[in-house]
């Protein structure tokens, strides 16, 4: 099974290509607020690098938040396109599970906190499963104040991502016994993870239903929707 998997979800992006179990190459890229720029060209660059045809993809797979609600669109519309095109399958994976992916052998709790603005955060826990090895994800994706991300807080916990640098004061009063905050940077997200979150899924389905499905994970409204929603209602 060939994969080509994107990210969009911050300042860096990155493309990765996989086959199989194997990893083929990941490209990481600066795109800042040009992500409609500069994605496309690192996926041709990583296709031609490999010698990748388009229709020899068998899946294309990205995050699909939650982040920056543009850089989340391009991301999902990106995966769209390509996909449609080349008649390959498409996946999205909420954004923290690609970071949790990373962590998959942790014996401990882990909480992965994005700032999400406004004096709140992205949240998802994740707990070690005795049964697969793995860490799973436990309840949805939350958008909530960084108070209520910590409500019953499980012993142990690591918690990583932006959200928890941001909160470090927040995360030490209430983070609960033997919480350990993880590295700066040690949340990045990376098109690898994406690529190897689709591997294990296995193949979707095919065909423009379940390509066209594909759509992106807010968990918070856009700001100009609330707005808009507010103007008509005066």
């Amino acid at each position: 099974m060939r994969i080509v998997a994107i990210d969009t979800s911050a300042r860096v992006g990155s493309v990765a290509l996989q086959e199989g179990r194997d990893l083929i190459c990941e490209v990481t890229v600066g795109m800042e607020r040009k992500h409609c720029e500069r994605l496309m060209p690192a996926v041709q660059w990583a296709m031609a690098a490999a010698g990748w045809e388009g229709d020899s993809v068998d899946v294309v797979a990205t995050t699909h938040g939650p982040g920056p609600f543009t850089a989340i669109r391009v991301g999902v519309t990106a995966a769209k396109s390509l996909a449609y095109g080349w008649g390959a399958g498409a996946v999205a994976f909420p954004t923290p599970d690609a970071v949790a992916r990373g962590y998959r052998h942790l014996s401990r709790p882990l909480h992965v906190l994005f700032d999400a603005r406004k004096q709140e955060v992205y949240s998802a826990r994740y707990i070690p499963d005795d049964a697969s090895g793995f860490l799973v994800r436990r309840g949805d994706v939350e958008c909530c104040a960084m108070e209520e991300a910590l409500r019953d807080a499980d012993p142990g916990t690591l918690y990583v991502g932006d959200g928890a640098i941001v909160y470090r004061d927040i995360v030490e009063r209430l983070g609960g016994d033997g919480s350990a905050l993880g590295e700066v940077g040690a949340a990045s997200v990376r098109a690898g993870a994406v690529a190897a979150l689709a591997f294990e899924a296995g193949p979707p389905a095919l065909g423009g239903d379940h390509v066209h499905a594909l759509a992106p994970l807010y968990v918070r409204r856009p700001e100009a929707v609330v707005r808009a929603e507010r103007a008509r209602s005066i």
